[in-house]
């Protein structure tokens, strides 16, 4: 928890921190007084530090050292040792890496840049223009951090959670790098779709060319006009194919299209367009081919097109929560 709680302080003195764990760090500090002690304390030496500068790259021993030797820190006491001298160790290694404006924390984002912006697209799909010219459109609850300034970056490097659409201006002298949980996407032309969650990774190209590979540059594969990669991190599996239903786009055109599309993949689309959750009671059904199209639709009509196809029924929990069951395949 020590860690987390740095984590808070470093966003709250950037005043970056989301107001839902603003609440969380509230509640931990009244839940104890050794924990105000240790969130004071810690406070106090970010500020301190923030603004060091301690050379051209961090001496991680030598800050351990200046940390322990200029620094009694009163953890909370039912903490072990061991576990003291691990949030200890961390926290002097924030304090350097803070001199030399670097951000390291358990984070799905890593920039090497004091100056983060970060995007939110809270309750409607947002569009931000970056310093480079590159266009990137954010579908619901998706978060982006970039650098405030890329046009001075040799490489353009941003972080993604969720699903986004990027249109990015073209500069083969500096590459434009898409990180999302543990994968990256290489810019090498122009338009296309990225879908990062827990249970998949996509990427659609509507125009160009990008090279898609683990953040470690391995498994690398190029797509381009129309190609698609899906990696669905439960199953293990990855394929890439043509991308016929333009999908990928429903969510900024408000069309949504199967041709001869397995059910299980027509629910996992209308779930993600929709935002609900959405139970098939026989899984013998998930093969069953559906075809249709819908143009501003709402969810209870896409779903009773569905049933009646494959002779279901819908239910509805109230809660955002569909159920289909009986009905097979034809």
């Amino acid at each position: 928890m020590e860690e987390k709680v740095i984590q808070w302080i470093i966003l709250e003195s950037r005043q970056a921190l989301p107001e839902e764990e603003a609440q969380s760090l509230a509640r931990w500090r009244a839940d104890d007084p050794a924990n105000e002690v240790f969130y004071q304390q810690n406070l106090l030496i970010w500020q301190s530090s923030a603004g060091e500068v301690h050379g051209p790259g961090p001496d991680l021993s030598a800050a351990w050292d200046r940390f322990a030797s200029t620094h009694e820190i009163q953890p909370p006491s039912s903490r072990s040792t061991s576990s003291l001298m691990q949030w200890m160790k961390i926290a002097a290694i924030l304090v350097v890496l803070a001199g030399i404006g670097i951000w390291v924390f358990q984070s799905p984002f890593l920039l090497g840049t004091q100056e983060v912006i970060t995007l939110t697209a809270d309750e409607k799909p947002m569009e931000h223009v970056l310093a480079d010219g590159s266009r990137i459109t954010l579908n619901t609850g998706a978060i982006l951090e970039v650098s405030g300034d890329l046009s001075s970056r040799h490489v353009r490097e941003v972080s993604l959670i969720g699903e986004g659409f990027f249109d990015i201006h073209r500069d083969p002298e500096r590459p434009f790098i898409i990180r999302a949980n543990g994968m990256q996407v290489e810019v090498l032309g122009t338009a296309f779709h990225v879908l990062s969650d827990a249970g998949l990774f996509e990427v659609v190209v509507r125009e160009g060319r990008v090279a898609v590979s683990k953040s470690d540059g391995s498994d690398r594969v190029e797509l381009v006009d129309n190609q698609r990669l899906l990696l669905d991190r439960k199953e293990g599996s990855r394929t890439v194919d043509l991308d016929p239903t333009g999908n990928a786009w429903a969510w900024q055109t408000g069309i949504l299209q199967f041709q001869a599309t397995p059910l299980d993949e027509v629910i996992r689309t209308v779930e993600r367009y929709y935002q609900i959750k959405i139970n098939l009671a026989n899984p013998a059904n998930e093969v069953c081919a559906f075809t249709s199209r819908f143009q501003g639709a709402d969810a209870t009509t896409v779903l009773q097109s569905i049933a009646s196809s494959f002779g279901m029924k819908v239910r509805s929990s109230g809660l955002g929560i569909y159920y289909l069951t009986d009905g097979k395949c034809r």
